[in-house]
């Protein structure tokens, strides 16, 4: 009989992720590529709400004795993707950063030579202009 409060629960958690990731996609602060993997752990989360033995089934093909450490193997599988695709992205941010600032250093260079050329040309009088 506990079950089906659980699926109710499970239902309306995976209910609330859906909306939530739509809000925030909605409002620009997270981007679509971004929101696949998480509108896949709320259909996860939803499966197994609804379907609560085919956890027991997957857990017994893979020789886990007590079903729930499934879900947390799961879970910690998928923090670990999460944070690997995280870092690469930190990396591949601040080597951009680092290219964009160098760039931006010998702009300023080369914006500065141009004002000090263009300051010189002002101050040096045109033999050309009859007086």
């Amino acid at each position: 009989m506990e079950i089906i409060p659980l699926r109710i629960t499970l239902f309306f958690i995976a209910l609330s992720f859906f909306v939530v990731v739509a809000k925030l996609i909605r409002k620009g602060k997270l981007h679509e590529k971004h929101a696949l993997g998480w509108f896949l752990l709320g259909s996860g989360v939803l499966i197994s709400g609804t379907f609560p033995h085919l956890v027991d089934r997957v857990a017994f093909y893979l020789d886990i004795h007590y079903p729930p450490i499934l879900a947390i193997c799961i879970g910690l599988v998928i923090i670990l993707v999460q944070q690997l695709h995280l870092f690469i992205l930190i990396t591949r941010n601040e080597t951009r950063i680092k290219q964009l600032t160098q760039e931006m250093a010998l702009l300023n260079k080369l914006l500065e030579e141009l004002i000090e050329a263009q300051e010189k040309a002002e101050k040096q009088p045109s033999g050309n202009i009859p007086e």
